[in-house]
């Protein structure tokens, strides 16, 4: 879907425009090492994830990244405490989303997140 892939573009370009910017790793399968994707990897990689993601946690999902890109505008770092409820939870899910990702483990559709 066209949708799909602006919304990819949109996150990929955000995280880029950081300072300093975010960066898009893959692992080698041969090394296990990581190592930076191009961009327009990058907007692939992301929609595939995205298209994991249940619509109806789609909304939820982007609000969530807002509040971290303005965590990170704030604190200078995407390193969230972690708490039970609430965005370090969100952004602790989504770090074992893309470890299983890059392992080519399926991650199913996961519960909404509950406050």
């Amino acid at each position: 879907e066209e949708d799909q892939y602006q919304m990819s573009k949109e996150i990929v370009d955000s995280i880029s425009s950081m300072s300093p910017p975010g960066r898009f790793l893959k692992i080698d399968p041969g090394s296990g090492l990581l190592f930076e994707i191009v961009y327009e990897d990058a907007i692939q990689y992301t929609r595939q994830i995205l298209l994991k993601c249940p619509k109806r946690l789609r909304p939820m999902w982007q609000d969530r990244f807002a509040q971290l890109v303005e965590f990170r505008k704030q604190y200078g770092h995407t390193h969230v405490p972690y708490s039970k409820t609430g965005l370090g939870k969100w952004v602790s899910k989504q770090r074992e989303v893309s470890r299983k990702f890059h392992r080519g483990i399926d991650c199913g559709e996961d519960q909404p997140e509950r406050e």
